[in-house]
């Protein structure tokens, strides 16, 4: 998007693009992570977003007396900042595989399709789970290890709320067992005040905006929680495919999905290929426990916001002049996230869903 522009989700900036390409690669990313049809992006044009925030509890006014005046009222202002993460994809195919008449789709178009998608993975890891606390480097064409600078993810930002100005929201949900053995209507009601209690604690208390992400264990069962209650619901997604929310407040539920494309989309006997894993009680990632946690996000303009310095950019390369015989395609994105209020993400962890 233009500077200035938004902000708005990936599927309605796809709208304002020109080309088949660009609108075809954004339409993908979101409908495989479908956090970011969730996430507004403003365009900003720089590489640094800054941006005031109330940094203290705001200054309250008082009764005046006759004869007096009225209260200064004075709230600290806290500079915050984001700072732009770069990432993207290049595809090479060489034209021979083009002109191949056995070939039963276009094998450019294919291997783009199968880099958004693995694009999708990736930004989605990165949104949960990036962390500028730990250096990250790439190698480039020439073999040169560069430093990059992640995205500050979800699970980093309230463990590093000096940093994010969040508020501390990780709420132990008390090892409360909703896995297949223990989903008893007690717990599926113990459950169910918990999460209405956390929705209260998440911007301004009314769920609006809020979006519940966790891994499917937790996801599945929230159904049983909700049809227990007569509260199971669904509204549709950018692309009309039905998603459950929770309750009157009508939260969306989405899942947080793989960290990489696997042929075993759902491998029950391990976490590791998990946005969100299996953790101890305590909340700490181990693929071989019993425990795990969910987010509670709000994403509106005032809630979790991505900035970014120019919009998703797919480029159709062309013939490369310097071997003759390789078609390429690039996309590069840039992205920031701001955490625009201190109560814009809470983790619910120690929620059993193993027996």
């Amino acid at each position: 998007m233009p500077a200035g522009v938004g902000p708005v989700p990936i599927t309605s900036a796809a709208k304002l693009r020109q080309t088949l390409i660009e609108k075809t690669v954004m339409l993908q990313w979101a409908a495989v992570s479908p956090v970011f049809q969730k996430l507004k992006v403003r365009g900003i044009g720089t590489r640094q977003y800054i941006w005031g925030r109330v940094h203290r509890d705001v200054a309250q006014p008082d009764y005046s007396p006759i004869g007096g005046s009225v209260p200064t009222v004075h709230t600290d202002i806290q500079q915050m900042s984001a700072i732009m993460s770069y990432f993207g994809f290049r595809v090479d195919v060489d034209f021979r595989e083009i002109e191949d008449s056995a070939n039963f789709e276009d094998p450019r178009a294919f291997n783009v399709r199968v880099a958004t998608e693995a694009q999708a993975f990736f930004a989605m890891q990165e949104l949960f789970e990036g962390n500028p606390g730990v250096q990250r480097t790439v190698t480039n064409a020439a073999g040169k290890k560069l430093t990059v600078n992640p995205l500050p993810g979800l699970r980093y930002a309230l463990d590093n709320q000096a940093i994010s100005g969040l508020n501390n929201l990780k709420v132990d949900c008390g090892g409360t067992d909703l896995s297949a053995a223990g989903n008893s209507p007690t717990n599926s009601r113990v459950f169910a005040r918990k999460m209405d209690q956390m929705v209260r604690q998440v911007s301004n208390g009314m769920g609006e905006n809020i979006t519940i992400v966790g891994p499917i264990e937790v996801t599945s069962a929230l159904g049983d929680v909700m049809r227990q209650g007569n509260m199971f619901k669904t509204t549709d997604d950018s692309f009309g495919r039905a998603v459950p929310t929770w309750g009157d407040y009508g939260c969306q539920i989405l899942d947080s999905g793989l960290k990489t494309p696997n042929s075993l989309i759902w491998d029950t006997t391990t976490s590791a290929n998990r946005v969100i894993g299996w953790e101890a009680a305590t909340g700490v990632r181990d693929d071989s426990s019993n425990f795990t946690s969910i987010y509670l996000i709000d994403f509106s303009t005032n809630g979790v916001q991505g900035v970014e310095q120019f919009g998703m950019d797919v480029k159709d390369l062309g013939l490369q002049q310097s071997d003759g015989v390789t078609y390429s395609t690039r996309a590069m994105w840039s992205l920031g996230l701001c955490y625009l209020n201190p109560n814009a993400v809470l983790r619910l962890f120690d929620i059993k869903v193993r027996p």
